[in-house]
Order: structure tokens, then sequence, then C-alpha cells
């Protein structure tokens, strides 16, 4: 029976996600287990479930009747065998967090604030540009920035992030202030992941949409570094504003161009399937976007 059920329910979800591959990580399986577990519930029931070829995964007609009248009622149990476990699921035990590096700074006390309402969680982050593989490597929980790729895994959109344009105090002394988005073309800039020395800034805010070609000694690919090195005088650069905010406020950056900004992006929290999320995992998940729900975000 038990064996019956757990077939049914890897059905279920290889037809959700769209691919065997996708399912065995949500399940935490391999693709083997999921592809066997799929090949013995057709044999059981005598119908082809899955019309699959080299690139592409399908329900047959059996496989969308079955999947219709069983994805709500094991919905229902999940949900139900969930509400069990939650009754004296206290969130304990070691949470791992991965996070872009630009995030480091503004991360820890949303950190601090969680680790001191839930004493018994431990809290490994850890602060990379790659992209992690959560699944495989254990991972709880990312805060990501930009365009997410397609996954398997469920996202959260935390907050909108808008690129807005920064220089030091000294720098404008220094070398002028621009007027005008195409005044940034005789300036240093500090460049944010280019190919070769020149980049195309687009921004908007204005009547219509502008590009400027700017052009910078100095590349780097990960914020953090952006907003030292305007610190420290060496050019204008493009930067999300939360990064900038402190500084503005302390008289250290100055916002060039106000009234501008490039193309907005996101900052979104990824996790695995909401079903399976441990207490800690999910205690994490609110206390996160609640943070995110009061300034500066």
């Amino acid at each position: 029976m038990a064996e019956g059920l757990d077939d049914l329910a890897t059905f279920v979800r290889v037809v959700d996600a769209s691919s065997i591959a996708g399912a065995a990580r949500q399940l935490g399986v391999p693709k083997s287990t999921v592809s066997r577990r799929i090949s013995r519930l057709e044999e059981r029931l005598g119908v082809r479930l899955l019309a699959r070829t080299t690139r592409s995964m399908r329900p047959t007609a059996e496989g969308e009747a079955l999947h219709r009248r069983a994805a709500g009622p094991l919905e229902d149990l999940e949900n139900a065998a969930a509400v069990i476990a939650d009754a004296g699921d206290v969130p304990r035990g070691l949470l791992r967090v991965t996070a872009p590096v630009d995030f480091g700074r503004l991360c820890a006390p949303i950190v601090a604030d969680f680790m001191a309402e839930y004493p018994e969680v431990s809290v490994h982050v850890d602060l990379s540009a790659r992209q992690v593989d959560l699944v495989a490597e254990g991972i709880d929980l990312a805060i990501r920035g930009g365009t997410l790729a397609d996954s398997s895994l469920i996202a959260r959109k935390l907050a909108t992030v808008e690129l807005q344009l920064f220089a030091s105090p000294g720098y404008l002394e220094a070398h002028g202030t621009p007027r005008r988005l195409k005044d940034l073309a005789g300036h240093q800039c500090i460049l944010f992941r280019p190919d070769g020395d020149t980049q195309r800034w687009t921004f908007e805010g204005g009547k219509k949409e502008e590009s400027v070609e700017v052009r910078g000694r100095l590349a780097t690919g990960e914020f953090a570094f952006v907003r030292s090195a305007c610190l420290t005088g060496l050019g204008i650069a493009i930067m999300p504003a939360h990064l900038a905010n402190d500084a503005c406020d302390a008289g250290r950056l100055v916002r060039v161009l106000p009234k501008r900004f490039s193309a907005r992006g996101a900052i979104s929290l990824v996790y695995p399937s909401a079903r399976h999320l441990p207490a800690k995992a999910r205690a994490f998940r609110d206390h996160i976007i609640e943070a995110f729900d009061r300034p500066p975000w």
C-alpha cells in the first residue's frame, strides 16, 4: 500500500514538474528511483502513463486522467500530515542559507534577529556569486537577485530593486558633476560585468528611455566591490540603491542624476517545495518576508 502511494505521488510530482529530473530534485532522490517508480506504476495499472522522447515528456491520455483524479487527494493527504507534524514541530537544528556576496552586509541584521527569536536554530550563511544547487548541496533557502532561471524551485519576490548612479563627493569635486546622461561618457565609470573596457548603460525616469556608452579602467563582478570602489573615489558607479543609501545619508556618497534609474530588478527568496520545508526553514522564510516588508525595502 505504502509503495503504491509513493509511486502515485511520484507520478503526480513528475507531471507537475514536467520532467523526471525536476521531480527527482524536489523529492531528493536519484532520477533512476523516479523512473523505477513510474515504470512500476505503469506495470501495475497496465497502461502507459508518460510519453517520453529524448527531448520532451508529456502525460498520455490515461496519464492526464490519473493526474486529474490523484493530484487533489494526494495534496490533501500531505497537508493533513503536515498539520499533524507541525503541532509539535519546533524550529531547531542547522539552517543553511546562500546569498550573493552583495547581500551579506544587509542580511546580517535579519539573521541576527532570527537567531534571537529562535535560539534552537544555528545558521550557516554561504555568500557566493555562483548559482548554488539547493537540493544537491543541502541548502534550505537562497536569496537571489536578478532574473531567475526556470526551475522546479519555489520563488517568492521580496523586493524590487532600482539601479542608480552614485559617486563620492571627492570624485565630483575633482571631475565635476554630470548634468545630463551624455555627460557620463566623459567620466571614469566603475563597470559591473562588462565585456571589455566600455559598457552601455540604459536609463529610465525621463521622457524616454536613453542609453549612453561609458568607459572605465576598473571593472568587477560584485556590487559589494563596486560600492567600495565608489567610496574611494575611483569613479561614478551604477548599483542597487539599497547598497548606497546609508553612505548617502552619511555624506560619503552622492546620488548622480537622481531622477534617472536603470532597469529594475528583483530580490527573491528561493527554496524547494513548500510541502517539505522543515520548521526551521519555514520560520526563516516567514521571518525574512516580514523583514522585507519594512523600510528601506
